[in-house]
């Protein structure tokens, strides 16, 4: 799991490359996150997860992060 933001006061943004990883970027995140495998990606609420359980359903479902294709881990800044 690799810290990967360009700026100190963005969110956190993590690249995973196994579940765990995922979920570990995920606590230290502090739900809610975004998981994406792309950076330039335009996320709508259904792409949000709020824990463990859902990310981990979320991924095995659609993103299955391996070293070759890591997964971004972002967190959720909601409201307004």
């Amino acid at each position: 799991m690799k810290d990967i933001r360009t700026h100190k006061y963005e969110s956190p943004l993590y690249s995973c490359s196994t579940l765990d990883q995922a979920i570990e970027a995920s606590n230290k995140s502090h739900y809610p996150v975004w998981p994406s495998f792309d950076l330039g990606r335009k996320f709508t609420g259904e792409d949000v997860v709020f824990n463990d359980e859902e990310l981990r359903e979320y991924l095995e479902k659609n993103l299955t992060p391996t070293p070759e294709r890591p997964v971004l881990i972002q967190a959720a800044r909601l409201g307004g």
